[in-house]
Parts: C-alpha cells; sequence; structure tokens
C-alpha cells in the first residue's frame, strides 16, 4: 500500500517516477466513469434537483479541488479564531474522515472540553478541536444535521465547515478554496489518474482563492497569468505555514523551531504532501536522516512503531519527529507517544493579512 500511495504522488505531481504503462492506462480508464460522476452531480445541484439544505446562520466553506495536501485544517483553524475573535461564535463542522463514529451528529468538542478520541472523530477534527479553545467541533456524515446542532444546543452563529467545497448539500454564503501554490492543480487530472477531485470549470463555485505554502508576498490580486482567465474578478490571496514549535510527545516541554538546527532527525508522516514537511524540516536546519511517508490517514500499529525505532536506532538519529496530525494518533504507544517529537505549523496570509480579515468579515454580513 506504501508503495501504491508513494507512486501515485509522484505521478500526480510529475516527480520522477517509474514508468509503468499499463497501471498509468488503468488509472485513465478508472478515471472516466469518475469524471462522468462528478459532472452529473455538480449538474445536479446547479438545476436544484439535488436538495441543498439551508441553515439559519453563515456558513463559512474552506475546501480545495485536489485530494488533500494543501493545508485545510491550519485554514480551517486560522479562520474559525478569525471569527471568534470578531465577536462570533463559531463551530467548525467536520466530516470526521479517517474515524469510525457512525452517529449522526457526534460532538468532539463542545468548546470546553474534548470528548471523543482520533479513533472515532478522525485525526483532523481531534487537531482542530485541540488548537480551538472555545470553538465546538462536530463530526457527521449528513452536515446539515451537526449544522443544526451547533446552533439550537450550542448557541453557535456562524459555522466554518471543513472540507466542504464538494460537500454540496449544505449551502453555504462562503466559498473559500485553497491550492497549493507551487503544484496548484498537480498533473492536471481527475481521480484516480491525478489528484483533481472535480472539473477546473468548478472553480466558478469559489469567491475566494487562497494559495498556500507560498512565500511570496502578494497583494490580493486576480491578474495571476495561471488562474485569470479561470478565476476572474475574484481575490487571490497567498499564504503560508508557519513553523510554531517543537513539543515531545503529550508533555510540556515545548521547544522554538530553531531547536531542530543541527539535530540527526528521522521523520515520518501520514499526510498527503509529506514531501512538504520534509522540506519544512530541512529548512529548519536538522540533518535529516529520512522521511519514512505512511498514507494519509494512517492508523498506526505496533508493526509501525517498532519499524521507526529500529530505524532511528540503526541511524543514531537523535530525534524522532512528526507532524501534529499524526500525533493525536500515537497516544495507544505510551513509551513512544511520549519520546516522539512533534512539529507545529500555523497559517497566516503572507501578506494584507488584515484585508483578508476584512474581507472575510464584510462578505459575511452582506
Amino acid at each position: 500500500m506504501r508503495d501504491l500511495v508513494s507512486y501515485l504522488q509522484r505521478l500526480w505531481y510529475d516527480e520522477d517516477r517509474p514508468i509503468r504503462p499499463f497501471l498509468d492506462f488503468l488509472l485513465h480508464v478508472l478515471s472516466l466513469p469518475y469524471a462522468a460522476g462528478t459532472r452529473l452531480r455538480n449538474i445536479l445541484y446547479d438545476r436544484g434537483l439535488l436538495r441543498t439544505h439551508r441553515v439559519s446562520c453563515p456558513v463559512v466553506s474552506v475546501g480545495n479541488l485536489v485530494a488533500g495536501g494543501t493545508g485545510k485544517t491550519p485554514a480551517v483553524i486560522l479562520i474559525a479564531g478569525l471569527l471568534r475573535d470578531a465577536g462570533y461564535k463559531p463551530a467548525v463542522l467536520s466530516r470526521g474522515y479517517g474515524g469510525e463514529n457512525s452517529e449522526a451528529v457526534k460532538v468532539v468538542s463542545d468548546g470546553i472540553n474534548i470528548l471523543s478520541g482520533s479513533s472515532d472523530a478522525g485525526d483532523e477534527a481531534i487537531l482542530t478541536a485541540m488548537s480551538l479553545k472555545g470553538i465546538p467541533v462536530l463530526t457527521g456524515p449528513e452536515r446539515h444535521r451537526a449544522a443544526r446542532y451547533a446552533i439550537e444546543n450550542l448557541g453557535c452563529d456562524v459555522l466554518v465547515l471543513d472540507d466542504g467545497f464538494q460537500h454540496r448539500a449544505l449551502s453555504r454564503n462562503l466559498d473559500i478554496l485553497l491550492m497549493d501554490s507551487e503544484k496548484p492543480l498537480g498533473n492536471g487530472f481527475l481521480l484516480p489518474r491525478g489528484p483533481l477531485r472535480e472539473p477546473l470549470n468548478s472553480l466558478k463555485r469559489a469567491d475566494l482563492l487562497v494559495l498556500t505554502r507560498s512565500d511570496e508576498d502578494a497583494t490580493p490580486s486576480t491578474s495571476r497569468p495561471s488562474l485569470g482567465k479561470t478565476f476572474p474578478d475574484k481575490p487571490i490571496f497567498t499564504a503560508r505555514h508557519r513553523p510554531k514549535a517543537i513539543r515531545r510527545g503529550g508533555g510540556t516541554e515545548v521547544q522554538p523551531s530553531e531547536f531542530l538546527a543541527g539535530k540527526k532527525v528521522l521523520a515520518f508522516a501520514g499526510i498527503a504532501r509529506p514531501a512538504s514537511f520534509e522540506k519544512t524540516v530541512r529548512a529548519l536546519g536538522a540533518s535529516l536522516l529520512g522521511l519514512i511517508p505512511f498514507p494519509d490517514h494512517h492508523v498506526y500499529t505496533e508493526g509501525d512503531i517498532r519499524e521507526l525505532e529500529s530505524k532511528a536506532a540503526g541511524l543514531s538519529a537523535d530525534l524522532i519527529l512528526t507532524t501534529e496530525k499524526d500525533a493525536v494518533k500515537l497516544s495507544p504507544f505510551g513509551r513512544f507517544s511520549e519520546g516522539v517529537y512533534v512539529l507545529s505549523i500555523e497559517m497566516e496570509i503572507t501578506a494584507h493579512e488584515g484585508t483578508f480579515a476584512e474581507w472575510l468579515l464584510n462578505h459575511l454580513k452582506s
């Protein structure tokens, strides 16, 4: 499985990869019914033949056009925090991907206490709940039910829909679309031949585009040559993921991100774009001995932990490092969980952050 995931990543993002004509052809054939189904679904929503549920407060959707890897969770945390600081009482609604919860509505956090674990709610929902004090987080397959619960039972007056661009069953006031600045469309093909979840003409549904993982200072603009024709007359912002701190396991030991400089590090990550994590670790000055990739939302086993410990010992690593998203799933492995180091990051708008917040709040009221 890990070999297949690695191959798909290289295929989707045009990196060096072994040529496997039969597999490439098979993926192309499989993408054809996916493309037809996606286009039909969008037509049915556009014509009102599939129901869209409306709720009594504003809804802000944060999503993307590709399968993972654009930084939705940090963006959701940023936007929900902006709304809270502006005097709103937001809630985050997540699908709970990777969790085993079968309830129609699962309250992961009531804003005070975290009421679930990653095995039930999924890693992203738990990470969001841990990062957003005072903001409820709910999951459920039909998010209009979670939306009504948040309004009626938790007193929320604005909802942030995590990974909501394709979840058209819940009406939204704003659609914020994220794209990786380096490879915004991957190889340009639909799943599984490429990473696109929808055709490019779906861009027209978005109200605002955020180019993530961008170190470039730029004003909001619609003149970018690669996006001007497909995303006309709408604002484009840039953002970056900024390393915030290094903490050790579940403890209180917190170090600045400069702590990694010169350290011999073995890293591992079960995220959509492990190469971005590797790039960040190297940029912090670590001597990276290797990065072990796992599939996105991977559930770790005793065998995985033994493999990591064995490789770290064999390489004489100073420490083992992972992402926050992975760390929330390591609690069953007590000693390992307490000793692993975790890199925490946050999203920030690289220029004109005040303008972004102003745009968000103004359009929420309109």
